[in-house]
């Protein structure tokens, strides 16, 4: 078995949280083997770090014995899953173990529900199968430990190539996201009218949420002052980000929110849910409370940044800052 190690997950396209993170993570670590389970016409391989990069021609349960067959003949030493949840990981670890060590990101906050059915199966092939679990929140954190699963703190947050500011506009709010309940995009459908002079722009993506997206777009784009937007490819999207002044996260569930941070470093105001741990300089309201969001927001647009909570600083958000890809010698 050789020292090589191999990346699964995927670049754009898709467009969602594990894709760009792993796209901007290419750009800056060489990758011996990449293998990227979403084909798409869409992909570009340019300006990143991937020796050996290997897309599946499959979708649905056919991926992953494209996935498991690959494993088998490349026989490389560590392999880091990067997956949204659970349920995407578990095929893999019913299959043989192909690798020296499996190392594991869960990129959604919550790895899933404790009630789920499934849950104690697999805990089991956690503990068996994975020889560590990087934990993004608090919420993860309690799971491995109170499963006795190994697992390291890791900030997955790594920054954006900041765009030219070219055509700035001071009343425009962005919200992104799959059009999921815990986004609460419907929260906007309340809050909008009542501030006439802002342009709220959603940018939904997501494969597979075809029929809830457009749900989504007919019942929004009814008001005056909502448009929204649907598989935004990324470099547009992010030049939108640049020129507008606000972003808004709304999520119940969520594990960081890579584009959280990267709006705060394009020097967007920046409100989101306190759901889980934000980037620093990020204004937060309560969780699931329209009201708490509605309250933050108004002070947020009105410019009283005193009266809202913010995250702690960038000092202590640095000093847990690690490396996900790091080969066990």
């Amino acid at each position: 078995m050789n020292r090589k190690v191999c990346v699964v997950g995927a670049i754009p396209h898709p467009i969602g949280g594990v894709s760009s993170y792993l796209h901007r993570l290419c750009q800056k670590v060489e990758v011996d083997v990449f293998l990227d389970l979403y084909p798409s016409d869409s992909k570009s391989c340019e300006g990143l770090k991937i020796k050996d990069y290997r897309v599946s021609p499959f979708k649905g349960t056919f991926k992953y014995v494209w996935l498991a067959y690959q494993l088998l003949i490349l026989r490389v030493h560590l392999v880091v899953y990067n997956f949204s949840t659970f349920k995407a990981l578990l095929p893999m670890l019913l299959f043989p173990k192909f690798a020296e060590r499996y190392h594991c990101v869960l990129h959604n906050g919550t790895p899933f529900s404790h009630t789920h059915k499934n849950s104690s199966t697999v805990v089991k092939l956690l503990r068996n199968k994975v020889d560590c679990c990087f934990s993004l929140n608090d919420t993860q954190r309690d799971f491995y430990r109170s499963n006795n699963i190994k697992y390291r703190d890791y900030k997955s947050y790594v920054p954006v190539i900041c765009p030219s500011n070219d055509n700035f506009d001071n009343n425009r709010v962005i919200l992104s996201g799959y059009p999921t309940d815990i986004y609460n995009f419907s929260w906007i459908e309340k809050i909008a009218p009542n501030y006439k002079r802002l342009q709220f722009d959603i940018y939904l993506y997501g494969e597979g949420y075809e029929k809830q997206a457009a749900s989504l777009a007919e019942k929004l784009n009814k008001i005056c002052n909502v448009r929204v937007y649907r598989n935004t490819p990324p470099d547009e999207f992010f030049q939108k980000l640049t020129n507008a002044a606000y972003y808004i996260r709304l999520n119940s569930v969520d594990s960081f929110g890579i584009v959280v941070a990267d709006s705060v470093n394009l020097g967007l105001k920046v409100l989101a849910s306190d759901c889980c741990e934000r980037y620093p300089g990020t204004y937060l309201f309560d969780t699931g409370s329209y009201g708490s969001f509605a309250d933050a927001f108004q002070a947020l647009i009105c410019g009283e940044l005193l009266q809202l909570r913010t995250q702690k600083s960038i000092y202590d958000y640095l000093k847990g800052y690690s490396k996900v890809i790091e080969v066990q010698k």
